[in-house]
């Protein structure tokens, strides 16, 4: 898919029509390890949508499966993230980037 649901005209090249493409510069402060109840350990494909100065415009998510909070976790995370720009030649483009999360169930403090 070349375009994102909602962001008229707004084409975002996949890797394979990049010369270069995007690399994390900045993780997500709130990426560390954290208690998300009902969550499944199961991986989620996330598909991040890259603008030409690296800033992250939209996270898509496909799974049904996931609980409101689990989602907002993982947007929140990704969406804190910065790139360097994809790239056409010299030129810096819109991109998209797929990426697997995987979940874990993971105990809350003291329990």
């Amino acid at each position: 898919m070349d375009t994102a649901g909602d962001l008229p005209g707004a084409r975002y090249y996949r890797p394979d029509e990049l010369t270069v493409g995007p690399r994390v510069i900045r993780d997500s402060a709130s990426s560390q390890s954290s208690y998300i109840p009902d969550v499944h350990p199961l991986p989620v494909v996330v598909r991040v949508l890259i603008n030409e100065r690296g800033g992250v415009d939209r996270v898509l998510l496909g799974e049904n499966f996931l609980s409101p909070e689990a989602r907002s976790y993982i947007i929140d995370s990704i969406s804190g993230m910065a790139f360097s720009p994809g790239m056409i030649g010299n030129l810096p483009v819109r991109s998209q980037w797929q990426i697997v999360v995987n979940l874990e169930s993971l105990k809350p403090p003291n329990q």
